[in-house]
């Protein structure tokens, strides 16, 4: 009888642990972390006036209008591309400063326009002035076989990244490309229709928005490791941000703070070179290396593309 109760209460007992289990709320599952963008205040492309005067006198100033305008879509459209940014627009302001309120307000300063973007939420801004262009045509005479002409075209622009808080000016990059670089890469060639002079003015100018692009992506977020699985790794770069494979990218681990002796400027942190890595293939949003070096490679470190290894070898044409 005794074991026959006993056989009854554990049953019971049993029966009310498989109800509180089934009552019992299923664990949360931790939320997926919410994207972080810098919020990129992108000024209009500005000409130096004494370019502007020069271009004038050597009936060129059309060719820079043209540079200047397309320049200021195609940098908003590779700053857009890479998804690390929420870009703003100069032309942006407007419209956003008169969502918020402050259009008319008087707390827009029309001559401020670190103080418009920052009132935009912009928390870092570049700015872009072009301060030289050249586009000149050589003649070659070649006797009784003619002549040939060869277009020439320069253009340097300068690339200040300025702290939207402070106003402060925290990097500035000099770019430079000429004809050269549009011929030596033919993937930027997207035109082809017209003529060559009108599809080379339109190439050099994809072809700087890029580099000021991946510039400027670099200093505000620079490539990291993101996995590690024996000697392959995987960087947050993926297509359209100037990493491909075949590229040897050098992996740095965070050394000690760097204070500039002369004015106490924090000049950011130490970088240790511990491994590097070849870019073996490259996909939307990511790219996959294999580690050549590895003293000790981990999660989060940093990665640069070493630019003084050979550039790779471009796979023959199928």
């Amino acid at each position: 009888m005794k074991s026959r109760t006993l056989l009854v209460s554990c049953l019971a007992l049993m029966a009310l642990s498989t109800a509180h289990a089934q009552n019992s709320p299923t664990p949360a599952q931790p939320a997926a972390p919410t994207p972080q963008r810098i919020t990129l205040g992108v000024s209009d492309i500005k000409v130096l006036p004494a370019l502007a005067a020069a271009v004038q006198q050597y009936g060129t100033a059309n060719s820079l209008d043209r540079i200047s305008q397309a320049l200021d879509s195609q940098l908003i459209a590779a700053l857009s591309a890479n998804n690390k940014f929420q870009v703003v627009s100069r032309s942006d302001l407007a419209s956003v400063l008169k969502e918020q309120g402050l259009s008319q307000s008087g707390n827009v300063d029309p001559n401020s326009l670190i103080q418009s973007f920052k009132l935009a939420g912009a928390k870092v801004i570049l700015v872009t002035t072009i301060d030289n262009f050249e586009d000149r045509t050589e003649t070659g005479y070649f006797g009784t076989a003619g002549t040939a002409q060869n277009r020439k075209v320069t253009l340097s622009c300068v690339g200040k990244i300025y702290d939207a808080q402070t106003g402060n000016l925290t990097t500035s990059t000099n770019y430079q490309l000429t004809d050269a670089d549009v011929r030596n890469n033919p993937s930027n060639i997207v035109a082809s229709g017209g003529n060559w002079a009108d599809n080379l003015l339109i190439n050099l100018t994809r072809l700087m928005a890029g580099k000021i692009a991946l510039r400027t992506t670099d200093i505000l977020y620079p490539a990291k490791v993101i996995a590690k699985t024996d000697n392959q790794i995987t960087l947050n770069r993926g297509d359209g941000t100037g990493i491909a494979p075949g590229q040897v990218w050098i992996i740095y681990a965070p050394g000690k703070l760097l204070i500039d002796p002369d004015t106490g400027e924090n000049l950011g942190t130490e970088e240790i070179a511990i491994g590097k890595a070849r870019i073996t293939a490259v996909t939307p949003r990511t790219a996959s290396a294999e580690l050549l070096e590895d003293r000790g490679v981990t999660l989060l470190n940093i990665a640069r593309q070493d630019t003084t290894a050979p550039a790779p070898v471009p796979a023959p044409a199928q």
